[in-house]
């Protein structure tokens, strides 16, 4: 279980002296948020010896509070891969009650050994690759149902990086890498999360050369507080 720090203990304090003012006796909030922006923010509560819930505006001063309360314990939690929570409010005999829990979302990715580097494909862009450069280094990642490209190191015989401006060899490479993963059994990686991945050849040593997929996902993890307090 998480502890809140002294600013929103105060907070959940003031929340819950404005819930006893309007006669409030649950207050519910959910909440979710990703790609730097917030997209959901909703409050709903319920009056005293009252069944039904109401949504409270936007604009309300609840509103407002609840937000600064989020800010207190998980400011930005909506950059990047964000976060979502929801939180529990409820007055029981002068005492705010609260019950939170909140889930930061996060990013990673997973080796998928079923990327396999057919002798097929490492001949085939050997031979592209020969005339101009020992080795290449192909660099790839895709996700949201795209593909984004290949990026590519081409090196000579000492290591030294080869600047390349044949489009037509690049072109053909191209070809040859999107007949190898669409055949391959990653193929359609680029779904949903996505992934990335490395391929190397080496033109000389063709044994040498290898490639590494692995998978993006994305998971959560969450933090729990129960919180009471008296109310004045």
């Amino acid at each position: 279980m998480s502890e809140l720090n002294d600013v929103a203990k105060k907070r959940v304090a003031e929340i819950g002296l404005e819930m006893v003012k309007r006669g409030l006796q649950m207050l519910t909030l959910e909440y979710d948020g990703s790609g730097d922006s917030q997209d959901d923010f909703v409050v709903s509560v319920q009056a005293d010896n009252e069944e039904e819930f109401k949504f409270l505006e936007s604009s309300d001063t609840l509103v407002a509070k609840l937000e600064d309360l989020v800010d207190d314990m998980h400011g930005g939690y909506e950059n990047n891969a964000g976060g979502y929570g929801k939180l529990d409010l409820k007055i029981v005999d002068g005492t705010a009650i609260l019950y939170w829990e909140h889930s930061e979302r996060y990013e990673d990715s997973t080796p998928d050994d079923d990327a396999i580097l057919d002798a097929n494909s490492i001949e085939g862009i050997a031979e592209i690759i020969q005339p101009v450069a020992r080795s290449c280094i192909i660099t790839y990642v895709g996700g949201g149902d795209s593909m984004d490209g290949y990026e590519y190191t081409f090196m000579d015989e000492n290591g030294k990086t080869v600047k390349m401006d044949d489009q037509e060899l690049l072109k053909n490479l191209e070809n040859v890498l999107d007949d190898m993963i669409c055949n391959s059994a990653v193929s359609g990686f680029w779904d949903n999360d996505g992934g990335h991945g490395e391929i190397f050849i080496d033109s000389v040593d063709l044994e040498d050369s290898y490639w590494n997929h692995a998978n993006y996902y994305t998971d959560s993890e969450s933090s729990l507080y129960d919180f009471e307090v008296d109310l004045p």
